[in-house]
């Protein structure tokens, strides 16, 4: 065999095999279609929200979840009408995406849902400086979950980690030339989509830990700092820390098991910097938790309407019902 024969044997087999790969990879797009994505890249915050889809494609039911031009969910409207008013800041449990736009917790309060799903802390607060601070709000209600408490350097990771593997936030030519989807779709190519794997409550021991434990030194230095920074650029109070806690917790307060480090943590700290702190375990604890939730952490109706309930009760408002304001 020559050695231009045996170039142009090389060089076919790697065209053959190219076209091999987007052939499989379009098969499956045409074949197992996407959800309709909601979300776009974003060179700061990893990604963004915007659009809208109905939630019948993830079997939550017949609504539409939507965005504005600034990530809210909520329909487009003027930043007059979005001026001086409760902005709710805070990951997938805020923006609540398993319920109606008007039966989340954010908008039962009158609030301004900013929720972001799979946001940490830190791309909450750069989606808050970044696209809402400008709208001037009365109080910033920041929702935490246990998981939210890491370090800087860790979020950076699990961004670009979380970008990377996003066929979502993905070009085309990536999604028809990506050679672990290929691997994975050759053998079941031609199956029906998989159901939905139902919620398995032996899962629940990660957020329980999560929720319980003490954060360690370097998470805690991170997180806290990123935190009290952001209380002051806001002003004397304007900040409200929501714990939100996760339904192992809620069942296992209900067991005579109250394993509150985080939050007692979380009260100190708040205390220190002049922060309202408002732990939700106490208020929910007193319901069934397989009602409240539809899965691990993320509230159902019924879940959002006591989230909004106990958060009436607390200090947030007064006895009238009035936001009370710093």
């Amino acid at each position: 065999m020559t050695p231009r024969t045996y170039n142009w044997l090389v060089i076919g087999s790697m065209v053959l095999a190219l076209v091999t790969l987007i052939a499989i990879n379009t098969a499956d797009l045409l074949i197992h279609p996407r959800i309709t994505a909601v979300v776009t890249a974003d060179p700061e915050l990893g990604w963004r929200f915007l659009g809208q889809r109905n939630q019948r494609e993830l079997g939550f039911g017949d609504f539409v979840l939507r965005f504005d031009s600034l990530g809210l969910r909520q329909a487009e409207q003027t930043r007059e009408r979005l001026r001086d008013r409760v902005i709710f800041v805070g990951n997938s449990v805020t923006l609540g995406q398993q319920v109606g736009e008007e039966q989340t917790f954010a908008a039962l309060l009158g609030g301004i849902n900013a929720g972001g799903d799979g946001y940490d802390t830190y791309q909450q607060l750069t989606h808050f400086r970044r696209n809402l601070a400008d709208l001037k709000p009365r109080r910033v209600v920041l929702v935490v979950v246990g998981v939210d408490l890491m370090t800087l350097a860790a979020s950076q990771v699990r961004r670009r980690t979380t970008t990377a593997e996003n066929p979502d936030l993905a070009s085309w030519f990536h999604r028809l030339t990506d050679i672990r989807n290929a691997r994975i779709v050759l053998p079941n190519l031609m199956q029906a989509p998989m159901p939905t794997k139902p919620d398995n409550p032996h899962g629940d021991g990660a957020y329980l830990r999560a929720a319980t434990s003490k954060p360690t030194d370097s998470t805690w230095h991170d997180w806290s700092q990123a935190v009290a920074d952001f209380s002051s650029t806001l002003g004397h109070g304007r900040l409200v820390l929501v714990l939100s806690p996760p339904r192992a917790q809620v069942a296992a307060w209900r067991e005579g098991q109250p394993d509150s480090a985080l939050a007692n943590v979380l009260a100190a700290f708040c205390a220190q910097h002049q922060i309202v702190c408002i732990d939700l375990l106490p208020y929910l604890a007193n319901q069934d938790p397989t009602a409240l939730y539809v899965d691990h952490v993320h509230f159902s109706a019924r879940g959002h309407a006591a989230v909004a309930a106990a958060l009436r009760q607390s200090s947030l408002f007064d006895p009238a019902g009035q936001l009370s304001l710093p």
